[in-house]
């Protein structure tokens, strides 16, 4: 079962950080090529506009979009913890504490998902929209409920997994 568990939570990580490669790429691309667009049409005396209609909102979506899969591909390596505290700790107390903290995440993420599953029923039964650009609202509200359950399943498998303390790489941790 904790094989599966396992598997199931690289699957869940694979995916997240495919996702928030994604949605950097995406939210970059959009800013970048505005901001050169914006520089164009101030250069031509409004002449020449070639700027993304709603390009705010794009990026403001990809960065909501973005948030809860780099969480979850952030935790490859275990938690941020700072090490004059937890290095002091017997090692049993550090792995206890570790699986604590992955448990309290997921439980966290479980409770997310099932608010932005319920607020997306509510944006779907009402018809939201985005302002700018007319998308359905519950797209947007699905998709991140859809990610924080992944979040919670990786969660689960650190826990299950790895509660040890991943050896220090200098990097994430804080001294």
């Amino acid at each position: 079962m904790i094989k599966l568990i396992s598997a199931l939570a690289d699957i869940a990580r694979r995916c997240s950080e495919a996702v928030a490669i994604l949605a950097v790429a995406l939210m970059l691309g959009v800013v970048a090529f505005n901001v050169i667009a914006r520089m164009v049409f101030d250069a031509t005396g409004t002449a020449v506009n070639f700027m993304i209609p709603g390009a705010i909102e794009i990026a403001s979506y990809s960065l909501l979009i973005l948030t809860m899969p780099a969480i979850a591909a952030s935790l490859r390596d275990g938690m941020i913890s700072v090490d004059i505290l937890v290095t002091r700790l017997p090692v049993s107390i550090q792995r206890l504490a570790t699986r604590f903290w992955f448990l309290v995440l997921g439980a966290t993420a479980l409770t997310l998902a099932w608010l932005f599953w319920h607020e997306m029923q509510a944006t779907q039964a009402r018809g939201d929209a985005t302002q700018d650009m007319n998308l359905p609202l519950y797209i947007f509200y699905a998709a991140v409920a859809v990610e924080t359950v992944l979040l919670a399943i990786v969660c689960l498998g650190e826990a299950l997994t790895h509660g040890a303390p991943k050896p220090d790489h200098g990097e994430g941790h804080l001294s």
